[in-house]
């Protein structure tokens, strides 16, 4: 990844996870910010039960926004969207979807169809800070 270089061929990836503020630092020190960044159900209240976020990125450094400008975002989310909330999304951020939702196969639910609500359950990805903001301002289809 940009946090230890690309992948060779027939070499196994590196994987990193850091939090926003341990990235901050590492983007000092070295040339490329991240491959890839995870937002992990943005769309579900905290442990003391606040409402979630109405951005995942409240709170994240306007130097870190930056360094995710044009990076892949994952987001998972504990629903499945509706055919019109997709619709919205594909509106909204047109060629800033890289891949439409899809079944989590590391779902809460292994994935299982029919379920209305699993955590991690459903998965998309986005490209940058900006497109992760505004797909998760869609409503929550429950």
């Amino acid at each position: 990844g940009g946090c230890g270089g690309r992948p060779q061929e027939g070499k196994p990836a590196v994987v990193r996870t850091v939090s926003h503020d341990v990235l901050q630092w590492m983007s000092r020190l070295l040339a490329s910010g991240p491959d890839l960044v995870v937002a992990f159900m943005p769309d579900v209240p905290d442990e003391a039960g606040a409402s979630p976020l109405r951005s995942p990125l409240d709170g994240v450094p306007p130097p870190m926004l930056a360094a995710i400008a044009s990076t892949p975002v994952a987001v998972s989310t504990r629903y499945g969207h509706t055919e019109s909330s997709a619709m919205m999304l594909r509106c909204k951020l047109r060629d800033q979807i890289v891949i439409p939702q899809v079944r989590s196969p590391f779902s809460a639910k292994a994935g299982r169809t029919g379920a209305t609500l699993d955590d991690n359950g459903w998965v998309f990805v986005v490209r940058g800070a900006t497109a992760l903001a505004r797909a998760v301002q869609l409503e929550v289809p429950l």
